[in-house]
């Protein structure tokens, strides 16, 4: 019963996730206003917020689990000129860095998720 309702738990996370971020600049066009330090981030391009993703369910010998996260494709390596993708710049907008304040969004949706039963009454347990 849980492993067939892990989908439905791993898209209503996802779902929590993209409602989250702001509504920033509205257009590709307009200028990004950049969310207050401890909240959501705002939409700028909308490629992090496509990118989040729910995987298919895993099986190990004892436990069955899904992951929810960004689908980050190549992943900008330190010392080289590539251009950041969606997994480097979620890693700098959920932690922050040395010049940004972190502004989460895949952790308070995981909180949301645990708390108040959700994922119990979801799970069926």
């Amino acid at each position: 019963m849980i492993e067939k309702r892990l989908p439905v738990a791993g898209m209503t996370l996802q779902r929590r996730i993209v409602k989250s971020f702001g509504k920033g600049a509205g257009s590709v066009r307009s200028k990004h206003t950049a969310s207050s330090p401890g909240n959501s981030p705002n939409v700028q391009s909308g490629d992090l917020m496509r990118s989040i993703t729910v995987g298919p369910v895993q099986r190990t010998s004892n436990s069955r689990f899904i992951a929810v996260g960004i689908n980050a494709g190549p992943v900008m390596s330190a010392g080289t000129s590539n251009k950041a993708g969606p997994g480097d710049y979620g890693y700098w907008l959920e932690y922050g860095t040395s010049k940004m304040a972190a502004r989460p969004f895949m952790r308070p949706a995981a909180e949301w998720m645990k708390s108040g039963n959700r994922l119990a009454r979801i799970l069926g347990s």
